[in-house]
């Protein structure tokens, strides 16, 4: 199973984006996942400082249940048309649009 994860991802140091990826995927979802291919990224202002948030393509690692904690309270899968709905922001249309085509949907 293939999706866009978004997460605000803190970085540790000596650990790469990707290492962060996967493990703020876990620690939020209980998900483990391996990534694929890197999707664009999405630059913005919040309260004054710039936040670059970076993407990529992922797959479920192996069977596991999403665990509901204090920052994700559950879990929904939606097609593309659909999360196009109800995104709010276009640079997240655009990463959701570059993802599908990067996997053939549209």
């Amino acid at each position: 199973m293939t999706g866009v994860q978004t997460c605000a991802l803190p970085i540790y140091q000596n650990e790469t984006l990707r290492k962060a990826a996967i493990r703020e995927t876990f620690e939020e979802t209980g998900l483990v996942v391996e990534l694929e291919s890197k999707l664009p990224s999405r630059k913005y202002n919040s309260k004054g400082k710039e936040k670059i948030v970076h993407y990529w393509l992922a797959s479920i690692a192996k069977d596991a249940k999403f665990k509901r904690n204090s920052e994700v309270d559950k879990l929904v899968w939606k097609n593309y048309k659909q999360t196009l709905k109800i995104l709010t922001y276009e640079d997240d249309k655009k990463v959701l649009l570059s993802a599908c085509k990067k996997l053939g949907i549209i």
